[in-house]
């Protein structure tokens, strides 16, 4: 034992050689680093074969650690460890063959020993794998921390001048181009992270730049303006998005997408709307006391009709909808034109509005857009 103890040089020299041969990656390590590698792996085989196996005591456990941890550092993965450890390994075997067969040990102890000796080479390995796997959760756990602050930042507006610029680097974001804020809203609380991943995907599918997170109940994010073209990004959440803008202005946009997301949720509309799509509807949900008011002169009355009520409103929704235009309406509604046109008159014998008049029309449909609110506020918070 103490033999093959003593047999680091030789068998560094052509461990070196190979590794540097055959593994052009190892050339991120010294020969110094290899080196100590192949007294730790030999101090490992000897304390096993000694102890027939016994457990590995701490001091050369901490040695393997540190060393998994130099690799990981030179960016060598899991597979290439392997790889590396393999040809250390057999060098190892092949110095203890090579010993036993001076000191003219028997075949079945050769072999009894080279089955523990590889019971050596499963403790590294299984450490290798457990500790590169330890190190990339923390590593995805630091680059989610990290994009997680720079959203945040983002949303704040607390980063400008050369700090943005240099966060805006690392996700690959031109500061000069344009971007939009997003925010978005699963169905189920616990979809936000899938939400998330499918967002980040779909925005960038065409090579162009987004970065979206969780925040909250929300996944939230900044995408290039070009990406917005693609439609269908999550047809079962609710997806704001905000005018584009320069990414030092992204806050306003943020701001304009958060409005928008309530304004979904509100009214539980799924899909991806931006500005032109709500237009003056964006504005419709700010003042309360003025929607009492347009709903009591112009939905109201519809009351005294307790059957007939419900189908009118809908008629006059439809009726807006297609731009007045009573064919198209009545066929959207599946009825007849005629009976599209007495519902609007009977309406009109109960209102008292002027269906031709741009004041009643305004009033009207700023009314029936109010109406449309109808999910609890606690749910519109963003």
């Amino acid at each position: 034992m103490d033999a093959l103890l003593a047999s680091d040089k030789e068998v560094f020299a052509g461990v070196d050689r190979r590794l540097r041969g055959e593994l052009s990656v190892y050339e991120r390590v010294g020969a110094e680093a290899i080196r100590r590698s192949v007294q730790l792996n030999l101090a490992l085989t000897v304390h096993v074969l000694r102890t027939e196996g016994g457990s590995v005591p701490r001091e050369i456990m901490d040695r393997l650690d540190a060393i998994i941890g130099e690799r990981i550092q030179a960016g060598i993965t899991t597979e290439q460890m392997i790889q590396g450890h393999n040809i250390v390994m057999g060098a190892i075997l092949a110095r203890f063959i090579e010993l036993g067969e001076q000191r003219q040990v028997s075949a079945e102890v050769v072999l009894a020993s080279s089955q523990l000796l590889w019971r050596a080479s499963h403790v590294v390995l299984q450490r290798s794998t457990s500790l590169m796997q330890q190190r990339m959760v923390e590593i995805a756990m630091r680059e989610q921390s990290h994009r997680d602050g720079f959203v945040r930042a983002l949303v704040a507006g607390r980063l400008a001048g050369s700090a943005l610029e240099a966060e805006a680097l690392v996700y690959r974001l031109d500061p000069e181009l344009p971007y939009v804020g997003l925010r978005a809203r699963p169905r189920r609380p616990a979809d936000a992270e899938g939400l998330c991943r499918s967002l980040q995907d779909h925005y960038t599918r065409g090579g162009e730049r987004a970065v979206v997170t969780v925040l909250g109940r929300d996944c939230v994010g900044v995408v290039s303006a070009a990406s917005r073209a693609s439609a269908g990004a999550a047809p079962d959440a609710s997806v704001a998005v905000g005018p584009p803008v320069r990414l030092a202005d992204i806050s306003a946009s943020f701001a304009v997408a958060g409005r928008i997301l309530a304004w979904m949720l509100r009214r539980a509309e799924h899909g991806t709307k931006g500005p032109a799509d709500l237009s003056w509807r964006l504005l419709v949900d700010d003042d309360r006391d003025l929607n009492a008011r347009l709903r009591a002169r112009y939905l109201d009355p519809l009351a005294q009709e307790p059957t007939l009520g419900a189908l009118i409103e809908e008629s006059l929704r439809a009726h807006l909808a297609h731009d007045r235009n009573v064919a198209r309406a009545a066929d959207h509604l599946v009825v007849h034109p005629n009976t599209l046109r007495y519902r609007l008159r009977r309406y009109a014998e109960l209102t008292g509005v002027d269906l031709d008049s741009t004041e009643d029309l305004v009033g009207l449909a700023w009314a029936l857009e109010a109406a449309r609110a109808v999910v609890p506020t606690d749910n519109d918070e963003v």
